[in-house]
């Protein structure tokens, strides 16, 4: 398939991949991100000097950190804007349950301007399926339960969460999604709420392993206006890895697990507790967003 996407691309082209997705909502939308990355792969080998790929983060860590422009069935043109690429390559996949096999079900190449070129379809992947499994099996985070990394990209049917940003405390200078943030460094979380609602941030730490509320705090109500709503000032701590701090506005309120504390969330039925909470409320009573940071030493 790389070979035929590079005889439909110009001479010269950058290009992004976008995570495949699956044609069946129970398939893992994990296995989309690591099937875009090998694909990417397999584009800039053919592609050499004629291509340029507009890189992914090696290893799981694509999954996280590339959500806000990656995952979800995002719009081809608008991930095109975001990274200043020519190209987007769309895919989506079907996995055989009993035979663990792969298929490329339609795979093709979006341009900023002008029509879509479609690439051969059906193509059978042999062995990737089983590669992920292994992979995912040694880079996840293992205090993370599965539930909570499928409810990670979804966002909700309620329109009731706007922008999400990070901003350095005293100069208000705006950290990018992705961007990297000192150990020490004084830094808020800035909410646009644009409906009343119950208001929950979750945060995480993916490389230590580590999940903790941090709003509402105790005493403190979750109910919160439309408007913008700051987490902070607070100081980066260490130790040093890569976060995410997770918004949800619910319609209804949530219950006692969702209220800071000093304790780390680490039992993964906790977890699922917490995921189920929220679901349990239906798709039109909450919506989310987050913000992907990284802290460094």
């Amino acid at each position: 398939m790389a070979r035929q996407v590079m005889s439909r691309l110009p001479d010269t082209a950058s290009v992004v991949v976008l995570n495949f997705t699956p044609v069946a909502s129970q398939h893992e939308s994990r296995l989309g991100a690591y099937l875009a990355e090998r694909f990417g792969a397999a584009l800039k080998a053919r592609g050499g000097a004629r291509l340029r790929l507009i890189e992914r983060q090696a290893g799981s860590k694509a999954f996280y950190e590339e959500m806000k422009y990656m995952v979800n069935r995002p719009d081809p043109l608008k991930v095109l804007e975001h990274f200043q690429a020519q190209w987007a390559i769309v895919a989506s996949y079907a996995l055989d349950g009993e035979s663990q096999s792969l298929e490329i079900v339609s795979l093709r190449a979006v341009p900023r301007a002008g029509a879509d070129v479609a690439v051969a379809c059906g193509c059978r992947v042999v062995g990737e399926y089983a590669r992920w499994q292994k992979d995912e099996k040694a880079l996840l985070p293992t205090e993370m339960s599965s539930k909570l990394l499928d409810f990670l990209p979804q966002n909700g049917s309620w329109d009731a969460i706007g922008d999400v940003g990070m901003f350095e405390h005293g100069v208000d200078r705006e950290i990018p999604a992705n961007g990297e943030i000192r150990v020490g460094d004084i830094v808020k979380l800035q909410v646009d709420v644009k409906q009343p609602c119950f208001l929950y941030i979750l945060g995480w730490d993916g490389d230590n392993g580590i999940m903790t509320v941090l709003s509402p705090r105790e005493g403190q109500s979750a109910k919160v206006g439309a408007g913008t709503f700051t987490l902070g000032p607070f100081r980066a701590d260490p130790p040093a890895g890569y976060n995410w701090a997770k918004v949800i506005a619910a319609r209804h309120e949530l219950g006692s697990e969702f209220v800071a504390s000093e304790k780390f969330i680490k039992d993964k039925q906790m977890q699922d507790r917490m995921v189920e909470r929220i679901e349990a409320l239906g798709e039109d009573n909450w919506g989310s967003d987050f913000f992907p940071f990284r802290i460094v030493e």
